[in-house]
């Protein structure tokens, strides 16, 4: 809201029994009184014909009804138009007033005014089309792709050294399409680059073929038709024909790499096991191909971070690390505790996670109040060295825990980050600044507080390895 934004998409799900995209309570009281928003909303494709499918209408007319008077402007449809096929009977009838069908439309009219549609309402496809793919874009394609890229395990096998003897193995490992992951747009698989066309390297597909080669590179995880909406997955692991082909590699002696593209958190026990080196990413886009090979052969230095927790087997999720904590927290050693008989209590890659061709050493947390008024801001401050023989980025990440509240609370939140770029054998002194109105809450109540009390304050490489201090709140 405060960046400005002019449309809201309404959800097709419910919330506390109401579907979000005929809830008055969602799109007028909060999203138009709580929080200002005046611009227009539309509705997810086909969330408002969905509202007679939750059981919520009996009909087409009802619907339309319900989702205009709760706040919608305009529907988004699949082949029903309740809206265009009701609204002027309802208005009619007066179960819609005019005031509130005027108000849709003036909201519509005032965005495409705003857009300058009035003026120019056809768009120049052929200049479009111009835009598209340009070598500015690429550029900063490639470099979002590269950070995006996640070191998992490394035993000193990444990067490659020059001259080694390298192949190529996996389904992802030339093609195109699948570089460009299941929402591709108007993307073409000629347009992106594959791992084969930017290393240059041969394919394999056996452990026969690996004679001649030192490190196989293997190109695996789901495929764009097992990602997106509508995709979700009981066994988030690798396909098993992968799995198979990972160990037929494995079988070669050969240094073994996998690189994993997926669309979710997933189960790589085994991956890591087999593997001497470990990369993950999402489908990285055009530029993917030239990613890897820069991430591969040491041009750049890996700095990505996972973004969910990864787990030890598939029985473990959901698997968050911002968890509240249960009455009894989870200790291996003592049975009456919130654990598994039969798998680990932590996950294989927590939340935040990710390797780099350094290492970087946390020493000395400290803060500019250690007990500050809520309101006040202070500044965590944390020293972080390269230890390694390389340049590096780091991404400082500033954890808080409250620890004692009217509410239960996480056992830790990710409140702040900054990534750092730190020469070889370098220490840098980190700052962040926390703003103490961030340390609150909803209540009971769904208000927002701040209350007194301690703290702890946690900087570290993810939300498992930190340093901490603490702060009392006044």
């Amino acid at each position: 809201m405060d960046a400005g934004v002019r449309t809201v998409m309404s959800a097709f799900h419910d919330l506390n029994g109401e579907p979000c995209t005929g809830s008055k309570y969602l799109l007028t009281d909060v999203l138009r009184g709580k929080l200002g928003f005046n611009g227009a909303v539309i509705s997810d494709a086909g969330s408002c014909d969905q509202i007679k499918i939750h059981g919520f209408t009996e009909s087409d007319r009802d619907t339309a009804k319900t989702a205009i008077n709760a706040g919608l402007d305009v529907e988004m449809c699949f082949g029903i138009f309740t809206f265009q096929d009701n609204l002027e009977q309802l208005v009619a009838d007066g179960e819609v007033s005019e005031e509130t069908l005027d108000n849709a439309v003036r909201r519509v009219l005032e965005l495409k005014y705003d857009l300058g549609l009035f003026q120019n309402p056809y768009k120049d496809i052929e200049k479009a089309k111009a835009a598209v793919n340009l070598p500015e874009s690429r550029a900063l394609a490639l470099e979002s792709a590269k950070k995006s890229i996640v070191l998992l395990k490394n035993d000193g096998t990444l990067p490659l050294n020059k001259g080694v003897r390298a192949a190529l193995a996996g389904p992802f490992a030339d093609n195109g399409r699948e570089m460009l992951g299941c929402w591709q747009g108007l993307g073409e698989a000629e347009d992106a680059v594959t791992p084969a066309e930017a290393l240059g390297m041969p394919i394999v597909s056996s452990s026969e073929d690996c004679a001649d080669f030192d490190v196989i590179i293997a190109f695996i995880g789901e495929p764009s038709s097992m990602t997106g909406e509508g995709k979700s997955r009981t066994n988030n692991v690798i396909p098993e024909e992968q799995l198979e082909l990972i160990r037929e590699l494995k079988n070669s002696g050969k240094k073994l790499v996998s690189v994993i593209i997926g669309g979710r958190p997933l189960v790589l026990t085994e991956v890591c096991g087999l593997s001497d080196a470990v990369l993950f990413s999402g489908a990285l886009g055009c530029e993917a191909g030239n990613a890897y090979k820069a991430i591969l052969s040491g041009e750049y230095n890996p700095c990505g971070k996972l973004v969910n927790t990864f787990p030890t087997v598939v029985g473990q999720a959901p698997l968050f690390y911002n968890e509240n904590n249960t009455g009894k927290p989870p200790v291996e050693e003592f049975f009456w505790t919130s654990k598994y008989i039969d798998a680990p209590i932590k996950p294989l890659f927590p939340f935040g996670f990710g390797l780099s061709y350094t290492n970087f050493e946390y020493s000395n947390i400290t803060v500019s109040d250690t007990n500050p008024k809520i309101g006040d801001k202070i500044t965590v401050s944390v020293n972080v060295k390269n230890a390694g023989e390389c340049d590096g980025e780091e991404t400082v990440q500033l954890y808080i825990r409250d620890v004692v509240a009217s509410v239960t609370r996480p056992k830790k939140e990710l409140k702040r980050y900054k990534k750092v770029l730190i020469p070889a054998g370098e220490m840098q002194t980190v700052e962040i600044e926390l703003d103490t109105n961030t340390l609150g809450f909803h209540n009971r109540s769904l208000e927002y507080v701040v209350e007194k009390g301690d703290f702890r304050i946690m900087a570290g490489t993810n939300s498992e390895d930190y340093i901490e201090t603490k702060i009392t709140l006044r």
